[in-house]
């Protein structure tokens, strides 16, 4: 409280900034179109970016996010994707530097938590993960709520409690989120790991052609239906899928794991060399 009689001086600066502004000429008004249209460019951009990450293929990735690139520092959009493209390239120290800034420009933002989350399972870092983690499940459910319509926030949802070992929950939003857009690869081949991971092979199998239905090029729903066609005996899917993941990700780091089994099944395969005799005695 001030003192009767006496002027507040913040109250004075503040009438004379009031003035300042009043008698100050107008500023021109700004085109909105540049600003709405590099919005539209950053979308766009950030949409092929995570197509590419989610077909393993962080190296085209990194070329797709290159025009918008320099953003990173203030568009939390932007510096998850750098984040999630460093992690994809090995590099978890830098990804989750990068991460860590882009929570920091967006708190609450469930997918910046998500991917953090992730690096920090990969780095083996388990306690600082889950928090990430049970973090963005909070975010996205709470989204979901605001947006009971909206496929993505169930599709965070789903991975999130899928990496926290809450396979039910996540089998709940998922199907949610496919039910919601059922056009949508990603959602369908996160529901098919789910289903995986808590043992239903048929539904695993089932799940992940449906989503390579909608995308034949996605690498990861390969690898993980021949796991599953594992599971089921049917050795030629397992065989034909390792096959053509190491087509599309041949330096994804399950190419060792799909090229040994590749290996394995051609030995198999082929049948044994027969040992030449020498001929009979004359």
């Amino acid at each position: 409280m001030g003192h009767p009689g006496k002027k507040a001086p913040g109250i004075t600066a503040a009438v004379v900034a009031i003035l300042l502004f009043r008698a100050a000429p107008a500023l021109p008004v700004q085109d909105p179109a540049p600003e709405a249209a590099a919005r539209q460019d950053t979308a766009e951009a950030l949409q092929r970016v995570d197509a590419l990450l989610l077909a393993l293929r962080p190296g085209d990735a990194r070329a797709a996010l290159e025009p918008v690139a320099d953003r990173a520092s203030y568009d939390p959009g932007v510096a998850v994707r750098l984040g999630r493209i460093l992690a994809g390239d090995g590099d978890l120290q830098g990804a989750m530097l990068q991460l860590r800034a882009a929570v920091l420009l967006a708190p609450d933002d469930a997918e910046a938590r998500l991917a953090l989350g992730e690096a920090y399972l990969d780095a083996h870092q388990v306690a600082e993960a889950m928090e990430e983690l049970r973090r963005a499940s909070e975010l996205a459910g709470a989204r979901s709520e605001a947006e009971p319509r909206a496929a993505r926030p169930l599709l965070v949802l789903g991975v999130s409690l899928q990496r926290l070992g809450d396979l039910a929950g996540s089998s709940r939003a998922l199907e949610r989120a496919v039910a919601l857009d059922g056009k949508n690869p990603e959602a369908l081949y996160r529901l098919g790991v789910t289903e995986l991971l808590a043992s239903r092979w048929s539904d695993a199998a089932a799940t992940l052609t449906r989503a390579l239905a909608i995308d034949d090029g996605l690498a990861p729903a390969y690898f993980s239906r021949a796991l599953a066609a594992s599971r089921l005996g049917n050795g030629t899917m397992v065989v034909d899928d390792m096959k053509r993941f190491l087509e599309l990700a041949p330096d994804a780091p399950q190419a060792a794991q799909a090229r040994a089994v590749v290996e394995t099944a051609a030995s198999r395969a082929t049948p044994p060399a027969t040992e030449a005799k020498a001929p009979p005695p004359a």
